[in-house]
């Protein structure tokens, strides 16, 4: 399966950069494609800003990151479908966040996006921001652009995926979903990323106070998430003690994202 994975980074680094020749002019800047497990119920990929510290500069840098289980459990024709179509979901975010483009991440201005993109590739059907489509389910949000426009046996292909991901992922946090509680843990691993990317870029900057404030910022992070589980569900408390625990020597953005 690794070779499965390494050969979808060349193939989706490929199709980054016809999307990009396509519908972004060549503007957008070549970004970090990762098949990483989001460890979320409800996200299929992520694209996000990074700084990186190079000669005392600082480099933005994108990565986007897809779940590996859209690729390694797609049963259609092109290994590859799921991924492809994340991709260009993640390409217009990439967009909004290097040129600076103001909005919610699936508000009306992301919305136009994708309406421009659908047109460019001879697609008729429009989407609207999440929070129109939630106030009148007759529309099509742009949160699940361009997934929401699949045929009828791809949507079920995909939905059994992703079925078959959240029962192991469910099964694997002991927990039940809840958005409150992944607000906590989430915050939890993007101050791991974070701090773990600005140290690994910027080495010189490890000093001894670098290293306390994240053990302390951790640790508190880590015991609100704890009560808090543990209040959602009691019945845990006893075996709060398995529970992996993100500050553990040696843990990576790759380790806190698998939970």
């Amino acid at each position: 399966m690794e070779d499965v994975l390494s050969e979808a980074v060349k193939v989706l680094g490929t199709e980054w950069a016809a999307i990009n020749a396509a519908h972004f002019r060549g503007a957008l800047k070549r970004p970090i494609i990762l098949l990483l497990d989001l460890g979320r119920p409800d996200r299929y990929a992520h694209a996000g800003v990074h700084p990186e510290f190079t000669d005392g500069i600082i480099k933005l840098t994108t990565k986007i990151s897809i779940s590996p289980a859209i690729v390694e459990l797609c049963q259609n024709k092109d290994r590859y479908f799921f991924a492809r179509k994340a991709l260009l979901h993640e390409a217009n975010h990439q967009f909004m966040a290097e040129f600076c483009i103001d909005g919610d991440a699936h508000g009306a201005t992301f919305a136009g996006i994708c309406n421009k993109l659908s047109r460019e590739r001879g697609e008729a059907r429009e989407v609207v921001s999440h929070e129109k489509y939630l106030r009148n389910k007759k529309y099509f949000s742009c949160a699940f652009w361009p997934f929401g426009f699949m045929a009828p046996d791809d949507k079920r292909e995909l939905e059994a995926i992703w079925g078959k991901y959240c029962t192991a992922l469910k099964r694997k946090c002991r927990m039940e979903y809840n958005h409150k509680n992944w607000s906590v843990f989430n915050s939890l691993v993007l101050l791991e990323q974070f701090l773990y990317d600005s140290q690994a870029s910027a080495p010189e900057y490890a000093i001894a106070s670098f290293s306390d404030i994240k053990t302390d910022l951790l640790r508190r992070m880590y015991n609100d998430f704890i009560a808090e589980f543990q209040n959602q569900f009691p019945e845990t408390a006893s075996a709060s003690g398995s529970l992996p625990c993100p500050e553990r020597a040696g843990c990576s953005p790759a380790h806190a994202v698998s939970y």
